[in-house]
């Protein structure tokens, strides 16, 4: 967005397309591309998928019964995942977040 507002605004003081792709850096393609758009580009971060999703209930089980992560880890390795000893700590942080954010809601109400 900074870039979009500094071409627009360096048009806007008489430059031309070479000498503004060259000031900052980008290509004469997309200085002619922002000078085209009225709104200023958005950049969309691509979604994905844990691989861990699949062996959730599986993990709630384990952490129901206090399993530490690396146990968790070798018994999901043996289920089929194929990641890492960190993603699956990962995984477990954002289950004991959102149980630690469930816990504080249902006894402040």
């Amino acid at each position: 967005m900074y870039k979009w507002k500094e071409v627009r605004r360096l048009k806007a003081e008489g430059l031309g397309i070479k000498t503004i792709a060259r000031k900052l850096n980008i290509s004469k393609n997309t200085v002619k591309k922002y000078l085209k758009s009225s709104i200023p580009p958005v950049f969309n971060k691509p979604s994905r998928q844990s691989g861990l999703t699949e062996f959730e209930t599986e993990i709630e089980k384990m952490v129901g019964n206090e399993f530490i992560g690396t146990r968790i880890y070798n018994e999901v390795k043996k289920l089929g995942y194929e990641g890492s000893l960190s993603s699956v700590h990962r995984f477990l942080h954002r289950i004991n977040k959102q149980k630690e954010i469930n816990f504080k809601y249902i006894f402040r109400s």
